[in-house]
């Protein structure tokens, strides 16, 4: 039984005040260090263990889960201060407090987390009631639990007067003294570590911050305080056992319990990605992938359709079985990483060994459909009453700083990078990703802010003790050195192999020279190329599908695409031939609509094999790059603007992709849209290309396509790559030299200025001795209104603003344009009712319409509504106008248009 004071301080308070319902301080502690004991038992795998035993310089696992809990555990010592305890404002507490000679004058009223930060440092140095650490060790460890609200304490190291007298110094004395005992770290060896990482202190914090929000889950942790407690105290003992239970039983709830066990078994390729004969890519990566038992980076370049998203599971699974955390597989844009959440649960549906987590991560993620069934799957059974394989776990997908906790993940890109962005719980997503295999695709259509974060993101992610696998169909040889060089620590310099395309390129972390392997492509593409000018489009196509087929038409912006489907949807007219259109610009779930009967159309059958049974007769699809990448689709014959040309390429990869019995058209044939003319010099004008991609690399690319009729896949592709962002020379006419060179320099200074604006809101490296005393900015994830440079931007892009459609018919709101689903904006959304808000949202980059529409006033029902506490509302009449700003329309067929006037001139 302990003292009548401890039991009587809050940590929690329920609607009444003390002494009705609350939760002592005491056992808010044990409750978060059991869940941090806990994590570390059932869901810390082996791996890393021993991966954060040795940064901590412990001699055994046993031994760091007792320090890790116990430091956790006093996360809240700062609760047990007069400035906290008044803040109940309980008058029967403060008379007890009083009256047992607890001084409750305070200086200020600092946080909890900055005068807990000074008692742990103290307690820590000091050793009077728990063990003695260094300074400096004491220092990194008590600003690292005190980051638990999700930034580091940055002036604890006053506040001396805010700290109580000796009544209150010998309370929290006491607290150290059993918790330390609970927690048995008593007789365990100091913590003494050695490296230069510091990798570990933000893994502490994370850890601090998942037991924290699990252990204040009054689902798991029901309040313990009343009256009887407050006056006859607590066995701390028997709660401590009590909690130990509940913790265990919080982590099977949450879903967090279930993953595979720990092997050297592992799975042919053909079990774990369902393909029976291995490709040559594939039969490269077999022998890298079971012989990884340490962290290592893998980069695998080859060309569209070899394989590389089931050649980089499979090391993932290897992964995985020997103890890894999972997995998360990061992709460029949302569509493409919703078609890759399907093919990773088929994954994992495969392997067919109990219940696994799998959760999307991406801003529109309670939008997929899969996802949202698989949220409700841990309830649905088979015909034999066995429980579903893949499963969302609510909590995980709840939020976005959890999903990434989950076990395995799929999402965009974005959401790793936000890994080392200055946000509130920055730690919380490294701690999600420590241990994990981690997939980057298309890593090559990043630009310089994106990549400069992504190396940041590789330091980190090779601290963590995380393979990584990079996809692309090339890389600059520049560019694949650096990465290196960002994982591995070590400058590389040109390797054997490096002139040799397809190939597979690993190194592990601090291991000397990265080894290459090549090997042949799985066959050859002889792609055809001509030219065509815009105006004659109608006719080329007319021609290209005399005999049937489909064909793709991509233009660089969306504007280019609303023109070009008018244009044809007129010149086609009363013919066989369906014209179509898919953008970003649509409503998203009509968007979502779109892209899913593109997939159906243009994708393979429903059974997976090329020959589709719902591919049109004769089909135009006009799309921006949305088809780009990712998409499994098939066309017979392409057009396409000028653009980069591994992009260009990229996009061929969609033509003839499937071996299909027959094909219409003959050989593949991609038509490249010829570009206007500057009056000034007759140079190239790519018009509004410009706006998306650099003009020197538009230009280099116009060149060396120009120079060829033929593409030859993959033997063409790293030549052209390196002519356009290597040092292979080119032949150029000598009339684009000065605009060559006069687009290079601005390329090159925008690209500096990418690379400083990445650097300024980036965290530390982890070699960094006060990476904890880097100053966090907290920049906002999603709010338009905040200024640019306190954005948690991933992509240096122009500001944007998401716009839910609404329309107004008759002075009444509907969310539909035939008044059948009244709106309301002063209601909080549900769940249902979110979906259908969501389904109407679009995004704006406009910028006459950004600042236009983030001075609108968001509506009251949205703002404690996290997915919409940024939207504000368009309104718009039945035929699509809006009725407050004539720059925009929602056309059924073109999407929303944005004029770039009020005369009417189209973006």
């Amino acid at each position: 039984m302990v003292t009548q004071h401890i039991p009587r301080c809050w940590a929690k308070l329920g609607k009444e005040k003390w002494p009705d319902k609350y939760h002592p301080v005491i056992c808010h502690l044990i409750d978060v260090g059991q869940a941090a004991a806990a994590l570390w038992q059932h869901v810390v795998r082996q791996p890393m263990k021993q991966h954060i035993t040795e940064a901590l310089g412990l001699p055994e696992e046993d031994a760091a889960r007792r320090w890790l809990a116990f430091w956790i555990a006093a996360h809240d010592i700062g609760k047990l201060t007069p400035c906290f305890q008044l803040q109940g404002n309980t008058d029967k507490l403060k008379e007890q407090l009083e009256t047992a000679g607890f001084l409750l004058t305070t200086c200020g009223n600092p946080h909890h987390t900055e005068t807990g930060t000074k008692i742990l440092h103290s307690a820590f140095t000091q050793g009077k009631a728990c063990p003695k650490l260094d300074d400096p060790l004491a220092r990194k460890i008590a600003v690292a639990v005190g980051g638990h609200h999700g930034t580091f304490p940055s002036s604890w190291e006053g506040h001396c007067d805010s700290l109580g007298n000796e009544k209150w110094y010998a309370l929290r004395q006491e607290v150290f003294e059993h918790i330390s005992r609970l927690f048995g770290v008593n007789d365990q060896q100091i913590p003494r570590p050695t490296s230069d990482d510091q990798s570990v202190w933000m893994y502490l914090a994370g850890l601090t911050s998942v037991a924290d929000w699990i252990g204040s889950n009054t689902e798991f942790f029901e309040s313990k305080g009343n009256s009887a407690v407050a006056d006859q105290g607590l066995d701390i003992d028997d709660y401590f056992c009590n909690s130990g239970n509940k913790a265990a039983n919080a982590l099977e709830k949450l879903g967090w319990r279930h993953h595979k066990g720990v092997s050297d078994t592992l799975l042919s390729f053909e079990k774990a990605t369902g393909i029976g004969t291995p490709r040559p890519l594939q039969d490269a990566i077999i022998p890298i992938a079971t012989e990884m038992k340490v962290p290592q980076l893998v980069i695998v370049e080859a060309p569209m359709g070899e394989g590389k998203t089931e050649a980089a599971w499979y090391i993932a699974d290897c992964w995985d079985r020997r103890g890894g955390q999972g997995t998360y597989v990061a992709l460029p844009t949302m569509a493409t990483s919703n078609q890759m959440f399907g093919r990773v649960a088929s994954f994992l549906e495969t392997e067919g060994e109990g219940k696994k987590n799998l959760i999307l991560q991406h801003g529109k993620a309670s939008l997929n459909d899969r996802f949202e069934m698989l949220k409700y799957a841990a309830w649905v059974y088979d015909e034999e009453k066995h429980p579903a394989g893949v499963v969302a776990e609510s909590w995980f997908a709840a939020n976005k700083k959890h999903g990434l906790l989950a076990p395995y993940g799929v999402g965009t890109i974005d959401q790793a990078l936000l890994a080392v962005l200055q946000t509130k719980h920055v730690f919380v997503r490294l701690f999600g990703l420590a241990g994990k295999c981690v997939i980057l695709d298309e890593v090559h259509a990043y630009d310089a802010y994106m990549t400069t974060l992504m190396e940041r993101l590789l330091r980190w992610l090779a601290a963590l003790g995380c393979p990584v696998v990079l996809l692309s169909a090339t890389l600059p040889a520049e560019k694949r050195a650096k990465l290196i060089e960002a994982y591995s620590g070590t400058t590389t310099t040109k390797l054997d192999g490096d002139n040799h395309y397809p190939r597979v390129t690993f190194v592990r972390v601090q291991d000397g020279t990265p080894v290459v392997i090549c090997f042949p492509a799985a066959g050859t593409k002889e792609i055809h190329l001509d030219w065509v000018e815009d105006h004659d489009l109608p006719e080329k196509l007319r021609a290209s599908l005399s005999d049937g087929g489909c064909a793709a038409v991509i233009r660089n912006t969306v504007g280019l695409a609303q023109e070009t489907f008018t244009r044809l949807k007129e010149d086609f007219k009363g013919t066989d031939v369906v014209v179509e259109l898919f953008h970003a610009r649509f409503p998203f779930g009509r968007r979502k609509q779109i892209e899913d009967a593109v997939l159906a159309k243009f994708g393979k059958g429903t059974d997976g094999k090329p020959e589709n049974p719902l591919r049109p007769k004769k089909a135009i699809l006009v799309a921006t790059q949305v088809i780009e990448q990712s998409l499994d689709l098939d066309f017979d014959v392409m057009f396409t603007d000028v653009a980069p040309v591994d992009l260009v390429l990229q996009r061929a990869g969609r033509l003839h992709r499937h071996e299909r019995s027959s094909r219409p058209g003959g050989d593949a044939k991609l038509w490249l849209i010829e570009p206007g003319k500057r009056q000034k010099d007759g140079l190239p004008d790519f018009g509004p290309s410009e706006w998306v991609y650099s003009r020197f690399v538009l230009l280099k690319s116009y060149v060396a396509l120009k120079a060829k009729t033929t593409v030859s896949l993959p033997d063409d592709l790293e030549h052209l790559v390196e002519q356009i962002y290597g040092k292979e020379s080119m032949d150029t006419p000598e009339h684009y030299q000065n605009d060559l060179a006069e687009s290079e320099k601005a390329m090159r200074e925008e690209q500096r200025m990418q690379n400083r604006a990445a650097k300024g809101v980036m965290i530390w490296t982890p070699e960094m001795d006060d990476l904890l005393e880097q100053p966090n900015q907290q920049l906002e994830e999603d709010d338009p209104e905040a200024h640019k440079k306190v954005q948690a931007a991933t992509r240096d892009t122009e500001p944007t603003v998401q716009l839910i459609l609404v329309y107004q018919l008759d002075g009444n709101d509907f969310l539909d344009p035939y008044g059948k689903d009244p709106f309301d904006e002063s209601k909080v959304p549900d769940v249902k009712r979110l979906r259908q808000l969501l389904n109407n949202e679009v995004t704006i980059s406009h910028k006459g319409c950004v600042f236009h529409y983030v001075k609108q006033p968001v509506p009251s029902g949205w703002k404690k509504c996290g997915m919409l506490k940024h939207h504000r509302i368009v309104r718009i009449d039945q035929d699509g106008s809006s009725l407050t700003d004539d720059r925009i329309r929602l056309d059924t067929e073109l999407g929303v248009i944005i004029y770039r006037n009020r005369e009417g001139e189209g973006a």
